[in-house]
């Protein structure tokens, strides 16, 4: 036996949560593994390289993968089935590796269930949705499906990326309404890669007849605030900030009354609630009882975002928290 075979590896407790996750998922990205070991920077790439060595992974510069020896201990240590394999294909691999990068960074505050274990693969229009996977809520058991609209990849072409993403963009809404009218979606995340992508969105921003469509930035912060929404009541937890005193709304798209009017918290860049407002503004642009003064709530950092969203509309006062509200 020579020294080679005789290199052995502790299975840390780190380790054996990654190897189940790469068993769950087929495969996971780097991003996704540097999070399962803390912030060190270093540690996490030493770790991933000593795994590959004793080939419990097999790992490249983006992503790993179960190695012979990550099967073995998965199945003979923890009995473990239904282990997945996936393609080696570059779309499918870097789609499974996002998939896995949101729904592992949420899953203490939500139950998560990525998009193949949703969808009927006897349906051709099933194995087509564009979701990532449906959420629901520990806290609350609201059911959110979580979408990705990407970023902007080409530095070239940027004309004809931008259109095809306007295109990619219309087929997700259209996919969202047909499940809406159906009763299959209440609740959706849209998740924006870089700030191009979440312009495009906000400026055909429509109604998708959804109780919450939230659009949300793909990254930390982002993923924080999906937990929170998960696990609290940001809504009551804004208006308390802001009002001693508040009931329940008199506007159907409101949160609450309070005495300056129908309070709506924007905090999540709930996309239906501004759709809401700026229809009612227009419908009641000279209605000045306080039935019809809508009070907007967001965090300081949204201000200047809301500021020109709302601009047009005189009767819209904006008020804001901090962002360490949450």
């Amino acid at each position: 036996m020579n020294e080679r075979e005789l290199v052995m590896i502790r299975i840390q407790k780190r380790d054996e949560y990654l190897l189940k996750k790469i068993g769950e998922y087929g495969i996971l990205n780097n991003r996704t593994i540097d999070k399962i070991y803390g912030g060190a920077v270093q540690y996490p790439v030493r770790r991933r390289k000593k795994l590959a060595d004793e080939k419990y992974i097999v790992k490249n510069n983006k992503y790993c993968s179960l190695g012979a020896n990550g099967r073995r201990y998965l199945e003979e240590e923890l009995g473990m089935e239904n282990i997945r394999e996936v393609a080696s294909g570059k779309y499918i691999r870097t789609r499974i590796g996002k998939v896995a990068e949101i729904l592992m960074a949420i899953e203490k505050m939500y139950y998560t269930y990525p998009s193949w274990k949703l969808k009927n693969r006897d349906i051709v229009s099933e194995r087509k949705d564009k979701y990532y996977g449906e959420i629901i809520s520990k806290t609350s058991g609201k059911s959110y499906f979580i979408y990705n609209l990407g970023k902007i990849d080409s530095t070239k072409y940027v004309s004809r990326a931008i259109s095809l993403k306007k295109r990619y963009i219309q087929e997700v809404r259209q996919e969202i309404m047909n499940k809406a009218s159906n009763g299959k979606m209440e609740r959706v995340i849209l998740l924006a890669e870089d700030k191009t992508v979440m312009a495009l969105y906000n400026e055909s921003l429509m109604s998708l007849n959804v109780k919450e469509q939230l659009i949300i930035p793909w990254q930390e912060a982002g993923f924080n605030l999906i937990g929170k929404i998960g696990s609290e009541n940001i809504e009551e937890k804004v208006v308390r900030y802001l009002y001693k005193d508040y009931d329940d709304p008199d506007w159907a798209y409101a949160d609450y009354t309070t005495s300056d009017g129908q309070v709506v918290v924007l905090v999540t860049n709930d996309g239906e609630k501004i759709v809401k407002v700026k229809q009612s503004e227009i419908i009641n642009r000279y209605n000045r009882t306080n039935k019809f003064k809508l009070i907007v709530v967001c965090l300081e950092s949204q201000y200047v975002k809301f500021e020109k969203e709302f601009k047009e509309f005189s009767n819209v006062r904006i008020r804001t928290v901090p962002d360490g509200i949450l």
